[in-house]
């Protein structure tokens, strides 16, 4: 996976839904939101410098018989030297100057085979001694901080796979270890539906980009990833605090009805962050209609559609169990539907059954969400 190596793999997109809207991984709101904030990556960098300043060898290095190399010595380099470079470039350029000290103090010797032997065994030794100071398990380190902080483990970061909420954190501890390398750094950056990315990912990517490198666009209505985005654009601006940063907010819709952006206005009003309401251009239409129906009018309605020569039309649910469940149903009565999955690449048209969180991106002639409550729709 790129900068963490080829052990480290990405969950795929769907993993991540089903993360948000499936809840296959046990953990909170909260404490999701959490693990995306400035806050988390706070302590995990008061974590990561007691764990370099603990991971250096504390003892003399012992190359033969009296001949040793003063542990005030190596940190005299450490804090004369090697002070500029991350705490992994340090071990290697610690490494590289033992070895070069060796070559030298070998000399004093004057038989050329004692002179061999001896480095041979000082290499060896050298071996044992960076034993001490091990280049450490970047995801073994991860669990381990989120076990002192007391919050849940994913079941895929054992397996080295990330899910999003990982990302930043194990890009951000490779950072801390190993630093930035010029070909990895950005000169601009542009991210859309930025809604649903966290603060500490975009602080991630700001230290990988010139200054004023970051064009960020998104709407905060669309926001599919709960915990894991914002639900206010002050968060980014926190990020950018020491820039000068320039934010443009744009209301007017062009993209539905007046009384679909109306509708709309009126739920996300209701919202605890509310994003702030939608000004629609005057293009009038039907009102939205809203009705309690039963399972078995879902059926009816999909026929309704069908003979108003609705040519796609979506019936949308919270999950993918309960789009099984509908699409079984719809089949049992005689009505043709695909039951569309995340695996599928292809859509076509017609009547589709899924899971609410599979719709983005598609527009339909008719939709009807099934089970709307505020237990499941919150």
């Amino acid at each position: 996976m790129g900068i963490l190596g080829p052990s480290f793999t990405q969950a795929t997109e769907t993993s991540r839904l089903e993360v948000q809207f499936e809840q296959t991984v046990d953990q909170s709101f909260e404490e999701l939101a959490f693990k995306g904030s400035l806050a988390f990556k706070e302590k995990l960098t008061t974590y990561l410098e007691e764990y370099v300043a603990q991971s250096v060898p504390e003892k003399d290095f012992v190359a033969w018989e009296n001949g040793t190399l003063p542990v005030t010595t190596m940190q005299e380099w450490m804090e004369r030297d090697f002070i500029t470079s991350p705490p992994m470039k340090r071990r290697e350029r610690m490494q590289a100057r033992i070895k070069r000290w060796i070559e030298i103090e070998v000399k004093r010797f004057e038989d050329a085979k004692e002179q061999r032997e001896l480095k041979s065994e000082a290499l060896k030794r050298l071996r044992a001694f960076m034993g001490y100071w091990p280049k450490p398990d970047l995801a073994k380190l991860f669990i381990s901080f989120l076990k002192e902080e007391k919050l849940s483990v994913s079941p895929f970061i054992k397996k080295k796979t990330l899910l999003y909420e990982d990302i930043a954190p194990m890009l951000y501890i490779h950072q801390m270890l190993y630093g930035i390398e010029r070909e990895d750094r950005f000169d601009h950056i542009v991210i859309d539906e930025a809604q649903d990315s966290s603060p500490f990912m975009i602080s991630v990517l700001k230290e990988r980009t010139r200054p004023g490198g970051f064009t960020i666009l998104g709407d905060l209505a669309q926001g599919i990833h709960g915990s894991e985005g914002i639900s206010s654009w002050s968060s980014f601006q926190e990020v950018f605090a020491d820039k000068g940063i320039s934010y443009v907010k744009m209301e007017r819709s062009y993209r539905s009805t007046m009384e679909i952006i109306e509708f709309s206005n009126r739920i996300l009003s209701q919202m605890k962050h509310s994003p702030g309401q939608a000004i629609p251009v005057f293009r009038s239409g039907q009102e939205v209609l809203v009705e309690q129906r039963g399972k078995d009018d879902i059926c009816k309605w999909v026929k309704q559609m069908e003979q108003k020569q609705a040519q796609t039309i979506a019936v949308l649910t919270r999950t993918k169990e309960e789009s099984a469940d509908v699409y079984a149903h719809l089949q049992s009565q005689g009505v043709t539907a695909t039951l569309l999955q995340a695996s599928d690449r292809t859509y076509r048209g017609g009547t589709s059954v899924m899971p609410i969180y599979l719709a983005k991106g598609f527009e339909f002639d008719a939709v009807l969400l099934t089970d709307v409550s505020q237990v499941l729709f919150r």
